[in-house]
């Protein structure tokens, strides 16, 4: 302990040859092992030997935190403890953190900083964590929904994971589009930010048709979301959520907005329904239809005008 703390590369390596056990709890206080102090360090390869020999199930015990949590703004050391297998979750509850009420997972930590101190490069801390499988809970959510460079940033990363074509695996599991929904409602008045990025990047559009986003969303953004979907199969309390608004005068539909909306865009309804919005957004996988070159755009939903794009109207409909 005391030759890490120090950052001695030499003494931890004639340590370690002496088989010292890095195992063993040093002291009370923090840090209780020697890769704790090492990872609260600047010198990798400190960190790197130590991590060969610690114990892979740190964090799992009582009182115990992974080291993981001491690296999220270190890149580098982050990489070699994922790499070595350290958990990018076990212990959080007990570690003793800076507490920020928008951040509560370790990949939350990391978008905060990303949103509040942009000038440092954060963003490989996340992919690195997103890469080990770290879940987009609510407050990650939040937190990209306010910053829309974060967000492009997120959506990058996750699409680079899941991949592309047939094969990719769905852009969020159904407890990510759950928290996705939630933070959603939560930031409506701010749609026009972000809903194109998440719908351009595969999420199905009807997860937003609930009455809490349809009620705050911006009349822009709301018009968006509704040229994306079939408008005739609206339940009765959405209708109404639409109809109090325009009663209201905070929503005026355009003139080319119809409940029952045409064959063509019905079409193009049917076919994302059968590829899967993911598969749609995020492959090649129109160019490979038997279709007219002209009609590509148009079954990406590329005519539909979004939220501050200077078009004057949407030819969709």
């Amino acid at each position: 302990m005391a030759a890490t703390e120090a950052q001695s590369e030499p003494c931890v390596d004639a340590l370690l040859k002496h088989r010292a056990d890095p195992n063993v709890v040093c002291c009370e206080y923090w840090p209780p092992l020697a890769i704790h102090a090492a990872a609260g360090g600047d010198n990798v390869n400190i960190l790197r030997r130590l991590a060969a020999v610690t114990r892979r199930g740190l964090g799992s015990g009582e009182g115990e935190v992974s080291p993981v949590f001491f690296v999220l703004e270190k890149p580098e050391m982050l990489e070699v403890l994922l790499k070595e297998g350290f958990s990018l979750e076990a212990g959080w509850e007990n570690w003793e953190y800076e507490d920020h009420y928008d951040a509560y997972t370790p990949l939350g930590l990391v978008l905060y900083n990303m949103v509040n101190d942009p000038a440092l490069n954060h963003s490989r801390c996340m992919s690195l964590l997103m890469r080990a499988g770290a879940p987009l809970t609510e407050d990650c959510w939040r937190l990209s929904l306010s910053d829309p460079c974060v967000l492009d940033l997120l959506l990058a990363q996750r699409c680079e994971d899941q991949g592309k074509g047939p094969g990719a695996r769905p852009l969020l599991s159904g407890e990510e589009l759950e928290a996705l929904v939630s933070a959603a409602e939560e930031d409506a008045t701010e749609a026009g930010s972000w809903l194109p990025a998440l719908l351009e990047s595969g999420l199905d559009p009807n997860a937003l048709l609930v009455p809490a986003f349809l009620e705050e969303a911006p009349s822009e953004a709301l018009t968006y979301l509704l040229e994306m979907v079939d408008r005739s199969t609206l339940g009765r309390s959405l209708r109404d959520v639409l109809e109090q608004r325009q009663k209201m005068k905070t929503w005026t539909p355009p003139a080319h907005l119809e409940w029952v909306p045409p064959l063509f865009h019905l079409c193009r309804l049917r076919l994302r329904a059968h590829l899967g919005p993911d598969v749609l957004m995020r492959s090649p996988a129109v160019i490979q239809l038997p279709v007219p070159l002209l009609l590509h755009d148009y079954l990406l939903f590329a005519d539909i005008k979004a939220p501050g794009d200077p078009r004057s109207g949407s030819p969709s409909d």
